[in-house]
Order: C-alpha cells, then sequence, then structure tokens
C-alpha cells in the first residue's frame, strides 16, 4: 500500500479553472471539493475530528482554503437558536463597581473559546437604568445567548428586576448571593491571613482598611474583616479591627492620617490582615517615616492583586480571578441548557503568595513598639 504525503498534497484553487472565484460557498461545495461526505467535512469543521487520518483532515482543510470558505455564523444562529456569545455586562461608572481585572478577562475569554464562544461587551449607563422607560439592547432585543454580569457593588435595584424579567440565562460576577453568582472565598481568605501571622507568633494582630465611610462598602470588605476576626477568636486572641466602623483618630481623616495614628498607638500592632493596596501603601509609607523595619517590627498579609509597594513584595493571599470567570463561564453554559435553573453558587478559594512582609514579632520591645 503506497503511502500518502499529506504535507505536499494540493487541490487546484476554483480560480484556476474559472474566470470568477465561487461565491456563497456552503459546507457542501466543501464536502463537494474534498470529495468527502458532508457528515465528515461536517465534523472535521466543528472539532470532532480526533478519529479521522491526517489525510482527511489535510483534504478538508485544502478544500475550505481553496473555496475561502467562512462559516456564516447567522445562518448557523437561525438553525441552531444560538449565537455562540456571552455578553459581558459592565457599568459605565467610573466608582470602581465593575472593576474588570486582566487575569478575570482572561479566564472568561478562554473558558468561553474552549466551549466554542465568543465575547461581547455590553455598557450599561446606571443613570438611565433609574429610568422605567429605558430598557437596554442587550436586554430588549435577543442578542447573545447569556450575560456574564460584572457589577460588584451599588447595583441598581431596578437592573436586577430587569434581568430577572428578561430570562436570559445570567451569572453574575464577583458578587455574593445563593444562587447564580460565582466569587471569591474572602471569608475563608481573612482567616488564613490572620493564620499565618499567628503561626509566625504574632499576638497583636489587626484587621486594617483604610477605606472611606460610603455607601459603597463590598462584601469582601465585611467577609475578610470577619474572616481575620474569626481565627483570632480561635486561637484566644482579642479581635481588632481598624476600619470604617472603627477609623482611628487621624488629624484630616485621611489615610495617611489613620496610619500614623495606628502606629503611633502604645499597643499597635505587630501583624497586620490588610484589605487591599492603598491601605498598605499608607501603612508602609508611615512606617518607613517613623524608621520601623518590614517584617522585624511590623508584619503584614494582604490580598493580590496588590502591587509590589516601596520596594516590597507583599506576602499575600491571591485572588482567583482567572479561576472566577472560567467557573462563570462553566455555569452559564450549564443555565443555557436550562435556561430557568438557577444554579447555586460558587465560592472559589485564594492561593497563597510567599512575599517579604511576614516574619516572626521581634522578642524586646520598648514602649513604643521600637527596639
Amino acid at each position: 500500500m503506497h503511502s500518502v504525503n499529506v504535507t505536499r498534497k494540493r487541490f487546484p484553487r476554483p480560480y484556476e479553472h474559472r474566470d470568477e472565484p465561487v461565491t456563497h460557498v456552503t459546507v457542501k461545495d466543501v464536502a463537494r471539493r474534498s470529495g468527502l461526505s458532508l457528515t465528515t467535512v461536517s465534523r472535521v469543521l466543528n472539532g470532532l475530528s480526533d478519529h479521522f487520518t491526517e489525510q482527511t483532515r489535510f483534504r478538508v482543510m485544502q478544500a475550505v482554503h481553496d473555496l475561502d470558505y467562512r462559516p456564516h455564523s447567522g445562518a448557523r444562529a437561525i438553525r441552531k437558536g444560538r449565537f455562540g456569545t456571552a455578553a459581558l455586562v459592565l457599568s459605565t461608572a467610573a466608582d470602581g463597581r465593575s472593576t474588570l481585572p486582566g487575569p478575570l478577562l482572561h479566564g472568561v475569554t478562554t473558558a468561553l473559546e474552549a466551549a466554542g464562544m465568543h465575547l461581547t461587551i455590553a455598557l450599561l449607563p446606571d443613570e438611565k437604568l433609574t429610568s422605567e422607560g429605558f430598557i437596554p439592547k442587550i436586554l430588549r432585543e435577543w442578542t447573545a445567548d447569556g450575560l456574564l454580569i460584572n457589577y460588584h457593588k451599588l447595583i441598581p435595584p431596578r437592573m436586577i428586576q430587569l434581568i430577572r424579567d428578561n430570562g436570559l440565562p445570567s451569572v453574575w460576577l464577583n458578587r455574593k448571593g445563593e444562587h447564580d453568582c460565582v466569587r471569591p472565598d474572602d471569608l475563608a481568605a481573612g482567616c488564613e491571613a490572620a493564620r499565618r501571622l499567628i503561626r509566625a507568633g504574632h499576638r497583636r494582630i489587626a484587621y486594617v482598611s483604610f477605606s472611606y465611610k460610603t455607601e459603597s462598602l463590598h462584601y469582601s470588605e465585611v467577609d475578610r474583616r470577619e474572616g481575620c476576626c474569626q481565627a483570632l477568636r480561635e486561637a484566644g486572641l482579642t479581635p481588632r479591627a481598624v476600619d470604617r466602623y472603627n477609623v482611628p483618630g487621624g488629624a484630616d481623616g485621611s489615610r495617611a492620617g489613620q496610619a500614623e495614628a495606628l502606629l503611633a498607638a502604645p499597643d499597635r500592632p505587630t501583624g497586620m490582615v490588610v484589605y487591599g493596596a492603598s491601605s498598605l501603601g499608607a501603612i508602609l509609607l508611615c512606617a518607613l517615616q517613623r524608621g520601623l523595619c518590614v517584617p522585624g517590627d511590623l508584619s503584614f498579609v494582604t490580598f493580590h492583586g496588590s502591587p509590589v509597594q516601596l520596594g516590597l513584595v507583599p506576602t499575600a493571599m491571591t485572588i482567583p480571578q482567572a479561576h472566577v470567570g472560567a467557573a462563570a463561564v462553566e455555569m452559564l453554559t450549564e443555565k443555557m441548557d436550562q435556561p430557568q435553573r438557577r444554579v447555586p453558587s460558587r465560592v472559589i478559594q485564594f492561593g497563597f503568595s510567599e512575599g517579604e512582609t511576614l516574619a516572626p514579632p521581634r522578642e524586646a520591645r520598648t514602649g513604643d513598639g521600637r527596639e
């Protein structure tokens, strides 16, 4: 039996025999050109070609190339009743209610690609969502198979009702709810961050978040705080939280002022669980100005994505953004098969990044905590 060198085989192009190129090419044309059955060609084009020989796959793809075949997504949508598209819903407000980290977007797009789908973006103007006569295009027209809703806080109640009434399969990202939500486990992460400090030998530990007293509190602030306090209680230590509910007496109420008040206190913590980058930056700058050593005098565990602060790589619980995005797509595809089904929410565990801000506390201290 003669072997076939498929890498060299080439079919004549249509324009080599015709005056005009073939237009409106269909799968049937590809099958006719390749000399294979319509079923075989369809399976190869849909990625179901594992049990076909390399020669068969090559014949199909050569015919596709020669005929300049492009699948007609509109016709396929009509035939299958689906667009192969998920819409990522974002707010137009510039107040952090719809942040989109790169790893989260990567997790979403990678999972959609694996599912044979693609992504479209839908921006919802919050100021119009309060108007009874306004319905966003993504909700009034069928343009996607489902919604990935990336609203974290200050969610307009009317938006929730519109999405519920619309009937499109929907999954919420980074929202805390019993159904149809995917989020990181901030409670467990706060608990583990405190335990890391406890295992290092710290006993004066505080949860710190210098966020301002506004209505835009995110659930992660509450959960990280409670997780930290829970671990302290379990270890027989007194919970301490310095945040929007218990702001230290800074002169001007700024983060710098709050950090100065905290580090100047006689009972200054030796270990801190710090909510995010802005609070950590204020503490590190103040510690540097006061001549304190990190991690000798002060140790920190924070939550990524916090960037490198003042030359230090923070020890951090790492937010599983990519896993959240992938899990949300998986949940959405489940709901697309059963649009009315309410899927139990999923909670994704944090990772851990060994940085440079955690060490055992110094044994000998003076009254202000300095050696």
